[in-house]
């Protein structure tokens, strides 16, 4: 793209010296892709076909996780981990490093981490509490050894509930009635879900660290010594379910929480009470800590002694979300769904469930890049775009301003999800996955899928080599999160699709909302996490390679007694903490809980004296009066994240994501002595003139429409100003350009529609060609025109397209003036480019696929929809049928207008 030139001089102003069309461009900036190999079928060739695709598509790498296979073509799966298997990953890695490509693998085939080596009893477990009553007096070894899976049992004198049988059944003055408690242990049963040949089985026990290393003594075995190692081993999200138990819990428990869970389990059954939210913290808190302590931090040891990282999604974990990032070498979140942003001409697909689904949630971002600014790492990724529409209804504008609410919430390394292997030879459609998006060639963007990446990648460079410039901490407070989650046996898992169960109606989720709203940056920050933290002389809060300038507590009841403790020790070092309304009122957990409360209140005295710490109803109000300043972007309607270099140059980046802001003056909060901007998706920079706010801080004049995103660069120092940025302000009337247009279409996997005159612009699907209604690829718009009279050819002019279905590519007299992929679907027309008349407008426009779809779903005569297990399913995960579809708006529907530029 001719437009990229302007980059490379942009990034050794930056960061390196290195050429953005350099064999050195850094893949890990590139998007990369989640890559199934559906039935292992791939061949060497095919590989080397799909990477090269891939490469010159700008792609950075793949994820590969082998999946269920396609019917009728058993005889070609490769089992999984088979020798065969291990050729084709070898040969794919080294492909991948011949392209500039890197490679992650899957622990495990499908999801979660299970398969054949998974014998029962290292297999996923979980408890129940059954009780009922008896008359007689109950024998519990007998009970206990009529049925296996029971643990343990106990019984309570129904009159006082205070009397245990104990053991041997044994009581000297039998009651009429007694309350029979049983802790009974079962396999869940959960098998690998979208197994590919050689990789089904149970699903492992995720709480044994003993269960993992047995897992992985196959994995051990292939990879210690290998030559060709993938980049990271993958751990998909947490979909591990009803597992809460493991055969050493009861020891576990004991020793970690100071008493026997035997003596209390019964509570979890009984009425709300602040003994039973007690018992219930600790069961959470020592789920998360095997979670932790027996797989994740484990599992991320075991890959980096061969020279391999952890890439692991966390959410969905019944534990504390920033502790299982943060313990991964490469935090990694999920962007399932469609966020319905008001964004003029961006669509949303109608049939998404959002009861059902959730909808992609930033706040929920924040928890994997918070680990990751915390414990100094580069990057923290997502699996993005998951069921963003249905099937081949997907445009490229309807995925840019997802890229951008995970890139402002700290996101950085964007795995698109995804992507299938398919041979060649199966042409169109090809092989599919059963959930949308599929980034591939058989997609009806795959032509303009390098704009995309391009601009993913422009982004992503900076934001990776770049460090964390947030403003304040925010304490996620877990326990009182389990103390009120209402669960009694159940586990509290923190997934991606429903936050209003576990975050959005919490007090922390109100303030992080508040604080999102009123223009602060934040991390959250956990228990753990809170005791790697130092404090410089000037009250700074240092942790990795982030500083930040206040600690912020929700309103909370339970917080452990630690954790407190910890909070005044730093409040005593120079921190600043603010209390939203009150200091927590309970230690966490039950063991010695009444003598920890009387620790805690002597710790709140020295709190509330304490002139580093506040209680206030208004946080933000408290901020300012610490002189940390809030920014402007958010209360005028953008969406923004701001960081800064090792010279404390400072840079924002601001998106549109809503229909408020077109044009006005923003004042930043960080001095600085130039001001930059730079368009990642054009590549156009320049400096611009600023006026100083009253604290002596840039305010500049802003352009973004909605849907567009911007870099601002704040200078510590003065620099050479000689390229400005040129402000795109249309002046007077403008020039309709009405046609007549000529239609023709470049031939793709389609049929080819007949050419034809349009006295006007509409969609090519309301021809009377019945090919134009079911076509699928690009149709070609050609018209003449002249400017008006009292303009001048030689100024420089923006043309507007209107409602393109889906992108465009524009020439003017025969020259590329650029590529319309994300809205508005505005292009600035260079000066000079125009003529007095007689001006040759090109407009090649590239429509969805879903109207080919239509059609060949309703002839039937294409036995495409061939994939074991869930095969192909529709948005509503139903079996996909697009036989009575109705046709998307093909083409450019317009209008199409040309205004003048004031210069």
């Amino acid at each position: 793209m001719k437009r990229t030139y302007f980059l490379s001089l942009f990034f050794v102003f930056l960061f390196t010296s290195q050429s953005i069309f350099a064999q050195t461009e850094d893949p890990n900036a590139k998007p990369w892709t989640r890559w199934w190999w559906l039935g292992s079928i791939v061949t060497e060739e095919g590989i080397t076909h799909n990477l090269e695709d891939l490469s010159k598509a700008g792609f950075g790498g793949v994820e590969i996780v082998p999946i269920y296979g396609v019917m009728g073509e058993e005889e070609k799966e490769i089992p999984y981990l088979s020798e065969l298997w291990l050729q084709m990953l070898d040969h794919t890695i080294q492909e991948a490093h011949r392209l500039n490509l890197d490679v992650d693998i899957s622990i495990g085939s499908g999801w979660p981490i299970g398969g054949p080596q998974v014998s029962p009893d290292i297999a996923a477990k979980k408890f129940e509490i059954e009780s009922f009553q008896s008359t007689t007096k109950p024998d519990l070894e007998q009970i206990k050894k009529s049925d296996s899976a029971i643990v343990w049992a106990k019984a309570v004198m129904s009159e006082n509930n205070t009397k245990e049988v104990p053991q041997d059944g044994n009581l000297n003055s039998p009651q009429p009635t007694w309350d029979i408690f049983l802790i009974k242990s079962s396999l869940t049963g959960q098998k690998v879900k979208r197994a590919a040949p050689g990789g089904a089985g149970l699903v492992m026990d995720h709480f044994n660290e003993a269960a993992l290393q047995q897992f992985l003594v196959k994995f051990d075995s292939i990879f210690s010594d290998r030559n060709q190692k993938p980049r990271s081993f993958f751990n998909d999200s947490y979909e591990v379910y009803g597992a809460n138990w493991t055969d050493e819990f009861l020891e576990e428990f004991e020793k970690r929480r100071g008493y026997d869970f035997r003596n209390y389990f019964e509570l979890l059954l009984g009425a709300e009470s602040d003994l039973k939210k007690r018992v219930y913290m600790d069961y959470q808190q020592t789920i998360a800590d095997l979670l932790l302590e027996e797989f994740v931090t484990p599992l991320q040891k075991w890959t980096n002694q061969m020279g391999i990282s952890l890439s692991n999604q966390a959410h969905g974990s019944p534990g504390n979300l920033l502790d299982l990032y943060a313990a991964a070498d490469l935090p990694q979140t999920e962007a399932f769904g469609t966020s319905r942003f008001d964004i003029p001409l961006v669509r949303n697909d109608p049939d998404f469930d959002e009861s059902r689904f959730g909808k992609p949630e930033p706040l929920t971002y924040k928890f994997a890049s918070s680990a990751a600014n915390l414990t100094g790492k580069k990057r923290s990724g997502s699996e993005s775009f998951t069921w963003l529409a249905d099937h081949f209804k997907i445009a490229l504008s309807m995925i840019k301003p997802q890229v951008d609410e995970l890139l402002v919430n700290g996101i950085n390394h964007i795995y698109y999800h995804g992507l299938p292997y398919s041979p060649y030879e199966e042409g169109f459609p090809g092989w599919q996955f059963y959930a949308a998006v599929n980034f591939g060639p058989q997609a009806g963007f795959w032509n303009q899928t390098p704009l995309l990446n391009r601009y993913i990648y422009n982004s992503q460079l900076i934001l990776q080599n770049s460090l964390p410039d947030q403003d304040v901490l925010l304490y996620f407070p877990i326990d009182d999160i389990w103390a009120n989650s209402g669960n009694s046996t159940g586990i509290v898992q923190l997934d991606v699709h429903h936050a209003e169960r576990w975050l959005l109606n919490t007090s922390v989720g109100h303030l992080a909302e508040e604080l999102m709203n009123s223009g602060y940056q934040f991390d959250y920050i956990s228990d753990r996490l809170l005791e790697n933290l130092t404090i410089t002389e000037d009250g700074s809060i240092l942790s990795g390679k982030a500083k930040y300038k206040a600690i912020v507590i929700p309103e909370v009841e339970f917080i452990p007694l630690s954790t407190l403790q910890q909070l005044e020790q730093l409040s005593q070092k120079g921190a600043k903490i603010i209390f939203k309304n009150q200091l927590p009122s309970s230690t966490a957990g039950l063991f010695d809980y009444e003598e920890k409360n009387k620790k805690l209140e002597v710790i709140n005295q020295k709190l509330k004296a304490s002139t580093n710490v506040i209680i206030s109803t208004s946080i933000s109000k408290e901020l300012r009066n610490w002189r940390i300043q809030s920014e402007e972007f958010s209360e005028k309607g953008l969406s923004f994240l701001r960081k800064k270099d090792e010279s404390e140059n400072h840079f924002y980046f601001v998106t549109n994501l809503k229909n408020e802001f077109h044009s006005d003056s923003i004042s930043l909060s960080i001095f600085g002595k130039s001001i930059e901007l730079y368009d990642p998706n054009t590549g156009k920079k320049g400096f611009v003139d600023f006026s100083k706010t009253k604290a002596g801080t840039p305010k500049i004049f802003l352009q973004l429409q909605p849907g567009q995103s911007i870099f601002i660069k704040s200078y510590a120092s003065e620099r050479n100003e000689d390229e400005k940025w040129n402000y795109i302000i249309p002046e007077g009337n403008p020039e309709s350009i009405q046609g007549p247009w000529k239609l023709s279409f470049l031939p793709r996997y389609s049929p080819l529609p007949e050419s034809t005159t349009l006295s006007a612009l509409k969609s090519w699907t309301e021809l009377s060609d019945e090919k134009a209604k079911y076509f699928g690829g690009t149709g070609v718009y050609t018209t003449s025109f002249d400017l008006p009279e009292s303009w001048n050819e030689k100024e420089s002019f923006l043309l507007k397209l209107g409602d393109v279905r889906e992108s465009a590519d524009v020439y003017i007299n025969g020259k590329l003036v650029g590529n319309a992929w994300s809205v508005p679907f505005d292009l600035v027309i260079p000066e000079g480019l125009l003529r007095k008349s007689g001006n040759e407008l090109r407009i090649e426009v590239t429509n969805l696929a879903i109207n080919q779809i239509i059609a060949i779903d309703q002839k039937g005569e294409k036995n495409w929809k061939k994939f074991k297990d869930a095969n192909i399913v529709n948005i509503n995960y139903k079996p996909f049928d697009a036989s009575e579809y109705p046709t998307a708006l093909s083409g450019l529907l317009g209008p199409v207008q040309l205004f003048r530029l004031k210069n």
